[in-house]
């Protein structure tokens, strides 16, 4: 009896060893579908960019490929790439070009195996724009005095290191200028400069000049008149002394720098 037990034991552990082995091969018949994450974008200029995304074979032959467009339904695609049959998430990245600059673009990351398609969500990049000469506007002029005025004007360096300057002077030639100053970034700002020791009264032109690597920008030419400089007043009698009882013409004029035609009551 106690012999019958053990060749029955011994017949139901072979028995068992032959149905292990056979899940194995069940498991590789039936593969997940690929596991993947569109990523960022990296090198980025005005007609090219590198797409990136990390795909998982999920134990299965795989293979990729990005989708892009200027919408989110695509319409151009890169070569399908193998992914290998690893059980791991993994980094592709895949240059493309011939892109349009300034321009949004949309694109995804598919991924394909004997299980199926996945697809990675959507993401954008935009290109970037052509390089520019700065973008410059002569504004109107404030704290205008006698001798001196603030002159100011609207700068967009559009994307590179600038120097700007405004040009003066009494005349459409002008011929003075004010010292250059730095600017960097993109997007319009407000720039100013003062400038000192104008005559009075006088008419002075300026515009505002800006220049980057790609070069130079002028704004139009825009005019400004410095306040009168009365330093005083001078009053006189037709006769002196007055008789009590007569008449008498009180005459004046104003005293200083451009104050011709300035009017005495």
């Amino acid at each position: 009896m106690r012999v019958m037990r053990r060749l029955l034991a011994v017949l139901c552990l072979s028995a068992t060893i032959p149905l292990a082995a056979a899940a194995s091969p069940a498991a590789a018949d039936n593969p997940l579908p690929p596991s993947v994450s569109t990523g960022a974008t990296t090198a980025i200029g005005q007609t090219t960019a590198t797409l990136t995304a990390s795909v998982d074979p999920n134990g299965a032959a795989t293979t990729y490929r990005f989708e892009y467009g200027t919408s989110d339904s695509y319409g151009l695609l890169t070569a399908e790439t193998s992914a290998g049959d690893g059980d791991a998430s993994a980094s592709v990245e895949v240059p493309v070009s011939g892109l349009t600059s300034d321009t949004t673009y949309h694109f995804r990351i598919v991924a394909t195996n004997a299980a199926g398609v996945t697809r990675g969500s959507d993401r954008t990049l935009k290109t970037l724009a052509p390089a520019r000469a700065p973008g410059v506007s002569t504004s109107s002029a404030r704290d205008v005095l006698q001798n001196s005025a603030t002159l100011r004007g609207s700068l967009d360096p559009r994307g590179q290191a600038a120097t700007y300057r405004f040009e003066w002077g009494t005349s459409s030639k002008l011929g003075s200028k004010t010292p250059d100053a730095n600017a960097e970034g993109s997007g319009s700002r407000t720039v100013s400069a003062p400038i000192t020791g104008l005559q009075p009264y006088t008419v002075y032109y300026y515009r505002l000049v800006a220049n980057n690597s790609t070069g130079t920008s002028r704004g139009s030419t825009r005019s400004l008149r410095t306040l009168r400089a009365p330093t005083g007043v001078e009053l006189s009698f037709d006769r002196n002394p007055a008789l009590w009882g007569g008449s008498v013409v009180l005459s004046g004029r104003v005293l200083g720098s451009g104050i011709s035609g300035t009017s005495v009551r």
